[in-house]
């Protein structure tokens, strides 16, 4: 079966309503929940700031008790990589081991520069997020812990990334997921690791949404969905429960056109 999750928004929210959020996603059955990692709502509103995604997933790893928990993603050239690694550590211990590191290059210009980060090309980043994986796994080995999960997040070039992480996550139409899908597959046949060895995932936009069975077709294991303030629990579980019944029917189509 799918699995669904979701992206609390962590903008235009009190730190005591995301947290409320969290805690009525772990118990509605969501199989992961994310936050994510800018410095500045993606939407202007009330708030000058998102709450830091670090800090707030230390607080809902405290207050949920099943379901993963990350961040969607982290952007990997903010934090010193073997600061980020004992930050993961912390939490994941926090949680009970739920952790899931999720790690980009970053797209947003912003999210560097006020945090006094030079937001360099694109080609660089990739390369900052390539070494930090490493010294994370480095730090890890230092200090005794267990590797934790790692999710990379991104199109194109990061694939050879992701062939060699544990969870690859991607946002697009059905059509350019598939497309991608089949390129990690190749990349991971090139490294000679299997191919189900990295999970995948989509972060579904709104527009998304109806097209949900098509990125089960091809090959997505989880589904995300975002979450916006105000967190109206009622307005999340339809979604979900809408997209679990197109899949289900997507599904019994399949199996009747394997039958024919």
């Amino acid at each position: 079966m799918i699995n669904i999750g979701v992206q609390i928004h962590p903008q235009h929210g009190s730190a005591r309503e995301i947290l409320f959020a969290w805690q009525r996603a772990c118990e509605s059955g969501f199989s992961s929940i994310w936050t994510w990692d800018h410095s500045a709502p993606l939407k202007p509103g009330l708030r000058v700031a998102s709450l830091e995604a670090w800090t707030l997933l230390a607080a809902a790893a405290a207050r949920t008790k099943r379901s993963r928990i990350g961040a969607l993603v982290t952007c990997a050239g903010i934090r010193p990589p073997e600061l980020l690694a004992d930050m993961a550590r912390t939490v994941d211990e926090i949680s009970g081991g739920r952790l899931v590191l999720g790690l980009g290059a970053g797209w947003r210009s912003e999210d560097f520069t006020t945090y006094g980060v030079e937001f360099r090309r694109s080609a660089d980043r990739l390369d900052e997020l390539t070494s930090a994986c490493h010294r994370i796994r480095a730090r890890w080995n230092a200090t005794g812990g267990q590797q934790l999960p790692i999710l990379v997040g991104g199109r194109g070039a990061m694939l050879p990334l992701a062939a060699k992480c544990d969870i690859w996550n991607a946002i697009g139409s059905p059509s350019e997921f598939t497309l991608l899908n089949a390129r990690l597959d190749r990349a991971c046949q090139g490294i000679g690791r299997s191919p189900g060895a990295v999970r995948r995932s989509v972060l579904l936009r709104p527009i998304d949404e109806p097209s949900a069975a098509e990125y089960v077709v091809g090959g997505a294991q989880e589904l995300i969905l975002g979450w916006p303030a105000p967190y109206d629990v009622a307005s999340l579980w339809a979604r979900r429960s809408q997209i679990l019944r197109l899949i289900d029917v997507a599904i019994e189509h399949q199996s009747v056109a394997g039958q024919a």
